[in-house]
């Protein structure tokens, strides 16, 4: 989740949290990006979900699925 918060300065901040877990995402090494891409019959490969910022704690591939709507019944 992104959010813009302006400083005391005014200044605007980005601020991204956990998609999973909601804490503020405050060192990229702390996170990771996910999203579902699909290959088409000529071999193009696209993104067909939007990207979620997760921290690295999770992102286990089953909590990865379940934010990105994976084996979900149609």
């Amino acid at each position: 989740m992104l959010s813009i918060e302006i400083t005391p300065s005014n200044i605007a901040c980005p601020r991204i949290r956990c998609a999973h877990s909601g804490p503020e995402i405050k060192d990229a090494s702390e996170a990771n990006v996910v999203w579902l891409e699909q290959t088409d019959e000529r071999g193009v490969c696209r993104a067909v979900s939007p990207p979620r910022a997760v921290l690295k704690a999770w992102g286990r591939k089953e909590v990865t699925n379940t934010l990105l709507g994976c084996n979900r019944e149609l």
